[in-house]
Formats: structure tokens, sequence, C-alpha cells
């Protein structure tokens, strides 16, 4: 009985150490919020301080829960380096306190420079785990799972609940317009205007109109949209531009001049024209996220 036990609670404690796998690994489809954030560490300052490592060369973020987790979640990701190779990489302090013959060369730079944001083991000791910061190439001991919390802590940068839902784990919202017998989905942290004189529906970045305001005049009095959504119920001509096909519905692609920074994808059903403008000047959605919107357009039955 004392056996039995035994092995529930030791099976109970594993447990309770795992990290939360339904949050440790996240893609990111956003290929823009992701190359200005691999590497680094965020921190959801609107979600309770939640903390994720942005992977460098894979398009991820984990979650770095509890202590436990962030340190086993920092070893999982770390890769193997010599100790002579980690020794050309500074630590925080000044290079004479920590190492009087250190060579701060031009090539140890460059060295430092190209390991930004990575996770190193040192192979040749005990496999102690060194993370990178992006922002000084400097080195971080992950000694303990509380070393690598307060690190994450220290180091993180915070990020809004708005930038973290852009990042690829947004919910979608479903658009249906009833009149022109169409739907579509778009990610959560857009918002659609609609215009019904010009039968044309904005669909924009929500923000803080207040705030933006008091910095942004210029987008205070004309708000501008990320997509405009156009459509006609008695459209004859045909169709032009390259077509593409997304989802089995056919999409005919322009490109404006290049001062407006803008690409249209049209598709018709019958007499139905539906166009689909993507203002790509002003933060727009990636070839890959426009691709996955257009990919879950379809004419209602």
């Amino acid at each position: 009985m004392k056996k039995q036990l035994l092995l529930t609670f030791s099976f109970l404690l594993f447990l309770l150490l795992l990290p939360n796998i339904s949050k440790a690994e996240i893609n990111i489809g956003n290929e823009k919020l992701y190359n200005n954030l691999k590497g680094k560490i965020i921190l959801r300052v609107e979600a309770n301080g939640e903390a994720y490592y942005i992977h460098p060369d894979k398009q991820k973020m984990y979650y770095l829960g509890r202590p436990v987790d962030a340190f086993l979640i920092m070893r999982e990701q770390g890769i193997g380096i010599t100790t002579h190779n980690l020794e050309r990489i500074r630590m925080p302090y000044d290079c004479s306190d920590y190492n009087p013959n250190c060579n701060v060369s031009e090539e140890n730079t460059i060295l430092a420079n190209k390991q930004k944001g990575k996770i190193f083991l040192q192979v040749e000791k005990n496999g102690e785990a060194w993370y990178v910061d992006p922002k000084d190439s400097r080195r971080h001991f992950l000694g303990s799972p509380a070393n690598a919390f307060g690190l994450m802590r220290e180091l993180g940068l915070g990020i809004s609940e708005n930038d973290f839902n852009k990042m690829g784990n947004y919910n979608l919202k479903t658009y249906t317009n009833n009149e022109y017998g169409f739907e579509f989905k778009y990610p959560s942290y857009l918002e659609i205007k609609n215009n019904k004189n010009l039968e044309i529906d904005n669909i924009q970045e929500f923000r803080d109109l207040k705030n933006d305001c008091m910095t942004n005049l210029e987008f205070c009095a004309n708000p501008t949209p990320l997509i405009s959504l156009s459509y006609d119920n008695n459209f004859i001509e045909e169709l032009s531009g390259d077509k593409i096909n997304f989802n089995g519905v056919d999409f005919f692609k322009t490109t404006a001049a290049e001062m407006y920074h803008s690409e249209s994808y049209k598709t018709k059903k019958d007499k139905k024209l539906i166009s689909f403008t993507f203002w790509i000047k002003n933060d727009g959605l990636t070839e890959k996220q426009i691709g996955e919107l257009l990919s879950t357009f379809k004419f209602s039955e």
C-alpha cells in the first residue's frame, strides 16, 4: 500500500513539474513582428506578465510559465558551444573584471552579434546554459530555475495584448454579407468599418482613437484601413490580372502604382463582384496572411 501511494505521489509530482503543454510552443504567423522580436523574451503586461521566448531561428515562441518551466524550456532550446567560443562572447559587466586576458576584437564582436537571442549549452563543462541578450550581445548565465526566471523578468520586453494577438495566435472572426452573399474570416485584432453609401467596408487595426488623436491628428481625421472591401451587384465585365486560386475560388490580382503600395484581389459569381484591396504601405498583412484570409472566403449557397 505504501509503495502504491509513493508511486502515485511521484507521478503527481512529475505532472506538476511538467510545462503547460498547451501553451509551451506556439507558431508565429506574423513575419514582420517575428523579425522585430526574434531572440527576445516578451512579457504580456496586460495578462499577468506571462512570458514567452521568441526563438531566433524558428518562427515559434515558447511559454515560460513557472521558474521550472522557464528553466527547462530555455535549456531544451539550447545548442552546444565550446568554452573557447563561449568566452569570446562578453558578459554584462566589464570584460576586464571577468577575464583580464579577454580579447574584445572586431572578430569577437562579429561573432557575438551573430548569436543574438540564442541559448548555448557549455558542452565541455557541465552543460551550463547561457542566454545571449539581443539588445547588447552579452551572455547571461542560466544557472537554476530561479536564475532563469529572474533573468526573464529582468530582460523581458513588455508587449500589449493587441500586439501579442497580431503574432499569429489570434482568434478569427467571421464577416458575413447577406446582401451580396459571401463570407470570410479575419483576425480578431482587426475591425470592419462599414460605409454603405460607397458600398465599401474598411477593415483596419483596432486602436484607441482617443489616444491616437493625442499623437496623430492625421490618423484621427482619416483612419487608414489595412483592407478595403468593395462590391458590385451588377458587374458584367471580364476580370483581368494574375489569376490565383484560394480554396477553390478564383481571384484576379492587380498591383496599383508604386506610390499607392496596394494590391487588389477580385472575384465574381454571376454578376456579383467582390474586391479586396490590401494597403501594403500601412503596415499591411504579409502575403502569407493575405492568402490565409482569402482562403476562408466563400460565396453563400
